[in-house]
């Protein structure tokens, strides 16, 4: 009999398929959470623990640095009876990956920022805060006096003249 160091459970199976069909769908591996939702499992440390174990039943390789790197391994796709192996991701358009490294980028100076209690420059992103929502209500208050005298040009094109009852 084998022991359950090597043998996968059936919940383990639900989870490699769906890790499968997430990477397959959306080209990137599911997270934590969507695990969770998807298999019924309430707690992140659930999913945790039957990702361990999936890891020391040698069907998984994890990149604990990194967040959705799971790998699949030739085990798992044994075990899914999968002939295809997905090697790699598909590849990203490279402004989509431009953008993402300007958000990280953006993302750790401002984690600097708060990190460190620089005030000025924590104030200097607040002006930059507030002055974006600004631009943005003047964009709506803009859209919405257009809006009205859209409005008011089409009750004058509709209404009588006036200016023949004042002659």
């Amino acid at each position: 009999m084998a022991s359950s160091k090597t043998v996968v459970s059936k919940r383990q199976i639900e989870m490699l398929r769906y890790i499968y069909t997430h990477t397959v769908q959306r080209g990137y591996c599911p997270s934590i959470r969507e695990l969770g939702d998807e298999l019924g499992i309430k707690s992140t440390s659930g999913v945790n623990y039957q990702l361990e174990r999936l890891q020391q039943k040698g069907c998984i390789v994890r990149n604990s640095r990194t967040s959705r790197a799971i790998t699949l391994t030739e085990k798992a796709y044994t075990l899914l009876d999968v002939g295809e192996i997905i090697k790699e991701v598909p590849s990203i358009p490279e402004d989509l990956l431009q953008e993402v490294r300007r958000l990280r980028q953006e993302n750790v100076r401002l984690r600097r920022i708060v990190d460190q209690g620089n005030v000025a420059e924590r104030l200097q992103v607040q002006k930059e805060h507030l002055e974006y929502k600004h631009r943005y209500q003047m964009e709506k208050l803009e859209q919405e006096r257009d809006r009205l005298i859209d409005h008011l040009v089409r009750l004058q094109m509709s209404s009588p003249s006036r200016s023949s009852v004042s002659d």
